[in-house]
């Protein structure tokens, strides 16, 4: 036998006699360890390759997974902050019960929540919220700990004197007649009805004096008849009939009442948060300090050492007898088939139990683990193709050295054994390493985007701090390692087995390197018959091969050749590119479609806006509501580096406007989204339509006027007021933003600034029927009249009157001009309907008519849209403002501005008054958006490294395997620039198709994006991010050109004469 001499076979010692039927070499099993690991040292290319996908898949399979196991934590320290650490409330405990809690070994910290008793509140709180005033011992720090937040007092103090109470903020500047009432005023049992209500003299400020009987809610069974006593926190029973909803529970057990002096209002520590104490009460709540009051019901906040929800229900069972807890005292169903009085209930904190691990519902651990494991799949997948053609590539590049040891006697199991050793050396290198960068990765990710990342949790429980520690879980990196060592041998499993299963003969002749599909084997054969009997090849592929020899020469046809022959290293060298190509078009396409999300968000207002309602007192009038709007548009752009804007008194009502005016077209072009008749016009081309009215401060009239070339001594007499019509105002209908020209000309307007009621009914529109102006009334039936048929769907009066026959009093209101210039005040203003826009100064004339009359729930705004007063224990119309403000730190202008709120701005008077923080709404969203952006985009990136790892991988190992090949090539003539050419065409030839399919997949994935977007928002264009596209180009010319160049040179070292003797054993 003659040949030349391998290199890369290593030095193998004589080989012991195979008695037994063993392998002669299954003595020394240490020489296939030195054999792996010193074939490794000789191929140190493709071993880091190798080590690179295996700790890149390590690592993102540890980030991930990390990631998850670091949101668990912070979601459990959210719902920490937001209703604290409890995990059992026991309801209603027995006096003689309570020690037993406080002693039960299982319990760790506990609270009494002390519950004194109920008031009524006066007859103007009666409806669905509001009717009681529970009284409850005030929580001290001491007491709760970290049980339940704490209520913050933005004003006043706690409670210190048994006679001294802290009331809900929301009561501060109530009066005993004007109540606060949640929908309607409900009729109520006969039981309570001559119970003593809660009472008091004027507004309720600090050191008002309060007086309080307190009682026990009882309702009656409907069934049974059993009159059973409420919970502390159960809702308002009402029972329905065909004449509506009743109330069907009283207050009995009433102890004399008590005079309480008012030392303080409480609150939420932010006014988003929720009142965890009070919010499930069916009224509103007051805390006095220890009572000599008589104990109403105990209920215990505590936590256990229990350990599964199994033993949670146990410990529940014991104390209730029944056998789950109502959670959150949401569900009460149980409560309604209680037969014994007194029984005591449990609530469990579910959300609390479910952080921890113990509660049954796995429904947001079976998303975040769903999720990590889909994405571990992926990774899984993608490391399988790169390591398996690592190891694929090794197997086929030494197929003569397993030869040789088969030869010398090597069982199957020792050859697979060598590849499993390789995988086990290179995993035991890449997944500490990998573990190490996945816990560094998302250390760092945390730590860049802990404040978006805890904005996505709870904006609450992360607005100062973010998110910016990490959980590190022995168990979790365990599981990862694990994965990650099972990707290493899967990827292994069929290189091992090939090497196993190759002859001593054919590998060491390398037979076995060239594998022909059965297609090829068939072309070879019909050309040895072409050739046999004088044929030819098909006319087309002879064409074709002409073609390509004549545009590129022999190195294009040579080119297409190698590509056909191995198709399937091609294969896959393609799929890796058109991966790579395809996640970083979908990167590009998320980044876009989140960018819009951001922009939607920012309104295009002011930093922050404050929108209040003002309530007219009897004594005061118009111009004094708008001199008291003025004064809190001033005092809160007070706050520190907060300015003022502008603002602006918002009315909606009915007008007519001179033929002309309006382009009823546009103004009917959405009837169908928003229910709008298209009857408001009559014959000489009157346009009857619901209007805007926007009453802007003086500054920005002012700027309007400027803005648009207006004359200020014609629009600056209050007394005689003249209009300027807006045109380009946005339009919501929940799908899309438009901007809407409704205005065509100028003229005058005809304001109904009064229009009579029918009786139990409310004024729905003004329209136009059978050519003349009619108004349109719907109601319910009152009295003894059933308002619901038989299937409970409600019974609506429909009436109609001639406009003229209940026309009280209208406004003949001059428009002098179309406007599409204005302030920022009203940028963020949106309305379908015609506005017109006036100075505050105006308000007044328009006013006068109607400053006498007085209004209530059935007359409603629009009946008379400028009388501000309401009737006597009523809540009417009221005067709707919006503020702007810039501010250079929103979040410390908005603190302030909520002091000032709480303090100047929740009297009686002020019905509502709620602010928002644009800038910061704004910010919080971008936050969000580029948290997810980093770590799609983190995904993407290690995704697509290991592609392109593939990629150097396949394509350099494939041309170092064929440098006989080149040799060849090369000792026949071919020189250096052809040489290139063909390889330069085969890798142009990878390029275009993996740009090709990438671009393809990732446009159809961006599209499905862009279809996902669009059920939210309407008028986005497609957009496959030309940037991204540029990006994805250069990442596959720079992987095809390192990858080659690196191959070339690493082929090139031995000679033409050298590299063809291999082939000759």
């Amino acid at each position: 036998m003659s040949g030349g001499h391998n290199m890369n076979a290593p030095r193998t010692p004589r080989a012991p006699s195979n008695e037994g039927g063993t392998s002669p070499l299954g003595s020394r099993s240490g020489i296939f360890r030195h054999f792996a690991a010193r074939s490794l040292k000789l191929n140190r290319t493709r071993s880091i390759v190798s080590i690179i996908g295996i700790a890149l898949s390590c690592a993102l399979i540890t980030a991930i997974f990390t990631s998850v196991v670091t949101l668990y934590g912070g979601l459990l320290k959210a719902e920490i902050v937001t209703d604290g650490t409890w995990q059992v409330e026991l309801v209603n405990v027995p006096e003689d019960e309570l020690d037993t809690v406080h002693a039960d070994t299982r319990v760790e910290e506990s609270y009494d929540r002390i519950s004194y008793g109920d008031a009524l509140m006066p007859k103007s709180f009666e409806g669905y919220w509001g009717r009681y005033l529970s009284v409850q011992e005030w929580p001290t720090a001491d007491a709760v700990g970290d049980l339940k937040p704490l209520p913050t007092i933005p004003e006043g103090r706690a409670p210190e004197a048994a006679d001294e109470i802290v009331l809900d903020l929301d009561l501060k500047g109530m009066t005993v007649e004007n109540g606060r009432q949640l929908y309607d005023a409900l009729p109520s049992t006969v039981k309570d009805a001559d119970a003593p209500r809660a009472s008091w003299d004027g507004a309720l400020e600090i050191g008002s004096t309060i007086e309080l009987a307190l009682g026990q809610r009882m309702f009656v069974d409907a069934e049974s008849g059993t009159e059973i006593p409420c919970l502390y926190d159960e809702s308002l029973y009402t029972t329905t009939t065909d004449k509506g909803d009743v109330i069907s529970e009283y207050l009995a057990d009433i102890e004399p009442a008590r005079t309480y002096k008012v030392v303080g209002f409480y609150a939420p520590k932010n006014a988003q948060a929720m009142d965890v104490w009070g919010y499930s009460l069916p009224g509103y709540l007051g805390f006095v300090s220890s009572s000599d009051l008589p104990v109403r019901q105990t209920s215990v906040y505590l936590t256990t050492n229990l350990t599964s929800r199994a033993a949670i229900d146990k410990f529940i069972v014991d104390y209730t007898g029944l056998d789950h807890a109502l959670f959150n005292g949401g569900n009460r169903g149980d409560l309604e088939n209680m037969t014994v009085t007194g029984q005591t209930v449990a609530y469990s904190h579910d959300s609390l139990l479910r952080y921890q691990g113990m509660t049954d519902d796995r429904s947001i651990w079976g998303t975040l683990y769903t999720l990590a494991a889909i994405l571990s799949t992926v990774v899984i997948v993608a490391s399988i193709s790169l390591i398996y053609s690592s190891f694929a590539i090794a197997v086929s590049e030494r197929t003569r050295q397993f030869g040789l040891l088969s030869s010398l006697g090597a069982s199957k199991r020792q050859l697979r054994r060598t590849v499993y050793a390789e995988a086990l050396m290179l995993a035991g290198i890449g997944i500490p390493i990998g573990l190490a960068v996945g816990l560094a990765g998302t250390f760092v990710v945390f730590n860049v985007a802990g404040e978006g990342i805890g904005m996505l949790i709870d904006q609450e429980a992360f607005a100062d701090t973010g998110l910016t520690s990490i959980t590190v879980n022995p168990i979790v990196l365990a599981v990862c390692a694990l994965l990650a060592l099972v990707t290493v041998l899967v990827s292994a499993a069929i290189p091992a087995w090939r090497a196993s299963r190759v002859s001593a003969v054919d590998a060491i002749r390398a037979s076995r390197d060239v594998r022909l599909t059965r297609r090829e084997r068939r072309g070879i054969r019909g050309m040895g018959r072409a050739a046999r009997t004088g044929a030819h090849a098909h006319p087309i592929a002879r064409t074709l091969d002409g073609l390509r020899l004549r545009m590129g020469g022999v190195p294009a046809l040579l080119s297409h050749r190698n590509l056909t022959r191995a198709s399937s290293k091609a294969r896959v060298a393609v799929a890796s590119l058109a991966v790579s190509v395809a996640l970083i078009i979908i990167s590009g396409g998320i980044s876009h479609y989140l960018g819009f999300l951001t922009q939607v968000v920012d309104s295009g207002g002011g930093d922050i806006e404050v929108n209040l309602s003002r309530m007219l007192t009897d004594e005061e009038t118009t111009a004094d509501g708008v001199a008291a709007i003025d004064q809190a548009y001033r005092e809160l752009g007070g706050a520190k580096t907060a300015t003022g804007n502008g603002y602006m008194i918002m009315s909606s009502l009915f007008a007519s406007f001179d033929a002309g005016m309006i382009d009823y077209d546009e103004l009917s072009s959405q009837s169908d989204q928003y229910d709008m008749p298209d009857r408001g016009q009559t014959a000489d081309g009157t346009v009857y339509a619901p209007t805007s009215a926007l009453f802007v401060d003086e500054d920005s009239w002012r700027e309007i006027l400027e803005a648009n070339g207006l004359d200020e001594a014609r629009y600056d007499d209050p007394d005689s007021p003249v209009a300027v019509a807006l045109n380009g105002t946005q339009s919501n209908d929940g799908r899309r933003y438009s901007v809407r020209d409704l205005f065509e000309g100028t003229g005058s307007a005809r304001i109904f600034t009064n229009i009579s009621t029918v009786e139990d009914t409310s004024l729905v529109e003004v329209g136009v029927e059978d050519g003349a102006p009619i108004v349109r009334y719907e109601g319910y039936g009152s009295g003894d009249e059933a308002r619901y048929d038989e299937d409970g769907n409600p019974i609506f009066r429909n009436v109609t009157r001639p406009l003229e026959e209940v026309l009280l009093d209208s406004y003949d209101l001059p428009v002098g001009a179309i406007v599409k210039t204005f302030p920022d005040s009203i940028k963020s203003y949106a309305s379908i309907w015609p506005t017109l826009v006036l100075p505050v100064s105006a308000l007044p004339a328009l006013a006068a008519d109607t400053e006498d009359v007085k209004t209530d729930v059935d007359t409603g705004s629009l009946a008379a849209p400028f009388a501000f007063h309401s009737a006597q224990g009523s809540y009417g119309n009221a005067m709707y403002a919006y503020l702007s403000y810039d501010a250079e730190d929103s979040r410390a202008a908005e603190t302030e501005m909520n002091t000032m709120v709480a303090s100047d701005l929740s009297g009686s008077e002020w019905y509502t008054t709620h602010l928002t923080n644009n800038a910061e709404n704004v910010r919080t969203s971008r936050l969000m958006a580029e948290t997810v952006q980093l770590f799609i985009t983190c995904f993407i990136l290690i995704t697509s490294a290991i592609a392109v790892a593939n990629v150097f991988n396949t394509l350099t190992n494939s041309i170092i395997l064929r440098r006989r090949e080149f040799a060849m090539l090369k000792s026949i003539g071919m020189g250096n620039r052809a040489f290139w050419r063909m390889i330069a065409l085969e890798c142009l030839s990878y390029a275009w198709r993996g740009l090709a399919l990438g671009l393809a997949l990732g446009g159809i994935v961006t599209f499905f994006i862009y279809q996902a977007m669009m059920m939210s928002f309407a008028g986005l264009d497609f957009v496959v991010p030309a940037g991204w596209v540029f990006a994805a180009v250069g990442v596959v010319v720079l992987v095809l050109a390192v990858s080659t160049i690196y191959a070339l040179r690493k082929s090139s070292v031995r000679s033409i004469v050298q590299t063809l003797r291999e082939d000759a054993i």
